[in-house]
């Protein structure tokens, strides 16, 4: 029977998220704290029929001395026991379409979505580390994703977009600071949901789709996750064709192609712009000159991509690239292997723990779209594309 405290609950999402816990079974949910800066009619309604399961607890995200209050609160009530899920849900945008002139929109909306969930998160720590589930997740959003920054650029929501790209930051950053204790944390991106903040009716799923696939991906997520932001998963919208594909991947329309020419080397596709070389034959020369790309593709069509890393495994050799333009590999003659994807994410989330210098990341800093990983170090290559 586990325990819950969700942030953000007085409509919306949160709200949804605390109705689906409550009507879990007993033997899956205890207790479910619901905070928010003040109770709405829905929020007191939902705690009124929950039977004690869920109990609200007033808490401004942004006020330390409030949120001090609240984990008082809520040690209060677990007594000896621990919290095992966090859901940092509280959050704000707006649009702001001379957006260059709204610094303060900016400051108030990083303020919630990035300052606050770091101060839950932290605040909650000694309660969480007394869970069993050790589970925390930061509730993302495609706005905050740079690889898909050009076809959201319609919509002028810059400030929320920076902090939700800054949200993802600080989930890889608390991965990494609490991957020893056996902490999960991972930003699950819900998509587009009918609420006020999500889109309305033009939004792809109901609060109920939106409230079950994250609690669900939480639940289910393992270490393998930690330190990701990735889709809910959602039946019958696995393969829409719309900007989201609510298949629980890591990467936008993931579509693995291998091709295997001499020295075993391949190349595999995690989605249209992110492929990773492999393989035995790999040389350093390969990657400080870049023409891997255009060796043993079995295509001319394939540019000079921007290196992220390159590492070797004993006699395997691994490099994350990014193709900056041409095609994505449909057109090589390739076989499937339904494998790779999850060896790969074995290697990206697993192995780092045994590096002692702790997990890479892309040279010039921010969230690393791919993991591989060598016993003996990784090497940076700076290039221009």
């Amino acid at each position: 029977m586990a325990s819950y405290l969700v942030t953000g609950t007085s409509r919306g999402l949160g709200l949804a998220m605390v109705a689906h816990l409550a009507n879990s079974s007993p033997s899956d949910v205890r207790v479910v704290f619901a905070t928010a800066r003040s109770q709405t009619p829905d929020l007191k309604e939902l705690i009124e029929k929950s039977s004690g399961r869920v109990l609200y607890i007033e808490m401004d995200t942004t006020d330390q001395a409030s949120v001090d209050k609240a984990v008082k609160a809520a040690e209060t009530h677990l007594g000896s026991g621990g919290l095992d899920y966090l859901i940092n849900n509280a959050g704000v945008g707006g649009f702001a379409p001379e957006w260059t002139e709204k610094v303060a929109d900016l400051n108030e909306e990083f303020n919630v979505n990035v300052t606050g969930t770091y101060i839950v998160t932290t605040k909650f720590l000694p309660l969480l580390r007394k869970g069993q589930a050790k589970k925390i997740t930061n509730i993302a959003s495609t706005f905050g994703s740079l690889s898909l920054a050009e076809p959201f650029s319609v919509y002028p929501l810059p400030a929320y977009k920076i902090s939700k790209a800054a949200l993802n930051a600080l989930t890889v950053q608390l991965a990494y600071a609490l991957a020893s204790e056996g902490f999960v944390v991972t930003a699950i991106n819900p998509g587009t949901v009918k609420s006020v903040m999500g889109g309305g009716d033009i939004a792809d799923l109901t609060l109920e789709q939106g409230a079950r696939g994250i609690i669900e991906a939480l639940v289910k997520s393992g270490a393998e996750k930690s330190g990701t932001s990735f889709m809910i998963e959602v039946a019958g919208w696995e393969n829409a064709t719309g900007m989201h594909q609510y298949n629980a991947t890591l990467c936008k329309n993931p579509d693995i192609r291998v091709n295997k020419p001499e020295f075993s080397r391949g190349i595999a596709k995690l989605s249209d712009d992110i492929a990773v070389k492999y393989g035995g034959g790999i040389t350093d020369e390969e990657v400080a000159n870049q023409n891997f790309a255009y060796k043993y593709s079995l295509t001319s069509d394939i540019k000079v991509p921007k290196i992220h890393r390159f590492f070797r495994i004993g006699q395997m050799a691994y490099i994350v690239m990014d193709f900056i333009e041409g095609v994505t590999l449909d057109g090589i003659n390739c076989r499937e292997d339904s494998g790779l994807i999850d060896r790969l994410a074995l290697a990206i989330h697993s192995l780092f723990s045994q590096i002692p210098c702790g997990p890479p990341g892309p040279i010039n800093g921010g969230i690393p779209r791919g993991y591989l990983f060598s016993e003996d170090g990784a090497h940076d290559f700076q290039h221009d594309s």
